[in-house]
């Protein structure tokens, strides 16, 4: 029983390189195709006092970009390579929290999660940034806590998440769904959302943040185009351009379809659609790594529903 036992295990994680290496290869291929790329990997190049002058919107993720510039001057590696071997050593940290928790049933969380990013990540699109794996390994790690009702650990979770992207600051919401009584859940949201407000302004302060905490932006210039996210996405949905709604292969609109067979996918649900809203107005709905937070909780309740067990609640 043991060696069959050590062998699923070997046999996943030889899978899980494998997909490590694909998704190298292809973040590889993007990361000569436009000049934000090098400019959000090698924002920490310089050291804090340039640090401070990178994007506004991009400035308080700052432990990802921190990192990122460490991994760019390993071994004086080029753009090419740092994008590459960030997005593998990411996308490896976030198959084995699948693969602790569900263990030789984390095969389809595995697939899943391997195929949500690879329909972002085309050559088309073109974009791929230091956050955009590692916020995928805060939301799942959160997915994994809230279905195992590891509350106390998610609070640990929270400060790191922060500073790696802003969206941690929805999963909060989680609690007012959560089985406490009204006055514990109230408590606990109010508590983990003051946790995240004071690390946002704390870093926003750090980096010299104009107005800390609003560090969004409500418009845009790209391609010769100026104008507000909202009317831009909302224009973009009413032409009839139906691949936004097959975003992270499809795995997200059977989310916001299927119905919600426990608490957990209603906790999840109704962050999804509040992060859906917030979309909208700060980012561009055909950008879409954007949704990548989003994965984990699909999966979460795509395994439910067509298994009848989400392998993750231990």
């Amino acid at each position: 029983m043991r060696i069959k036992k050590l062998g699923s295990y070997i046999g996943l994680i030889c899978i899980l390189l494998g997909l490590s290496t694909s998704i190298a290869y292809q973040t590889s291929s993007l990361a000569p195709m436009v000049e934000d790329n090098r400019r959000a990997f090698q924002a920490f190049s310089g050291g804090i006092e340039k640090y401070r002058e990178f994007k506004v919107a991009w400035r308080s993720r700052i432990i990802t970009n921190f990192l990122a510039a460490k991994v760019a001057l390993l071994g004086s590696l080029n753009l090419r390579h740092t994008v590459a071997l960030w997005s593998a050593l990411w996308f490896f940290l976030i198959g084995m929290l699948y693969i602790l928790a569900a263990k030789r049933k984390s095969l389809f969380y595995l697939f899943g999660t391997f195929a949500a990013i690879l329909f972002a990540y085309t050559p088309n699109l073109q974009r791929v940034f230091p956050w955009d794996l590692p916020i995928v390994f805060i939301f799942t790690a959160f997915t994994i806590l809230y279905a195992r009702k590891q509350y106390w650990l998610i609070f640990l979770l929270l400060p790191l998440g922060m500073g790696f992207k802003e969206t941690t600051i929805l999963l909060p919401l989680g609690f007012l769904i959560s089985e406490f009584p009204w006055k514990r859940k109230t408590s606990f949201f109010l508590l983990s959302l003051a946790i995240c407000v004071v690390v946002k302004i704390a870093i926003d302060l750090y980096v010299h943040v104009p107005l800390p905490f609003f560090t969004m932006e409500y418009s845009f210039t790209k391609d010769n185009l100026e104008g507000s996210y909202l009317i831009y996405n909302i224009n973009k949905l009413l032409s009839l351009n139906f691949i936004p709604l097959l975003i992270n292969s499809g795995t997200l609109l059977a989310f916001l379809l299927l119905p919600a067979l426990d608490k957990t996918t209603i906790a999840f649900k109704v962050i999804g659609f509040i992060f859906l809203g917030f979309i909208l107005l700060f980012g561009l709905i055909n950008e879409y790594r954007i949704f990548f937070e989003l994965i984990p909780f699909a999966l979460y309740s795509l395994a439910l529903y067509f298994y009848g067990d989400s392998f993750l609640q231990g």
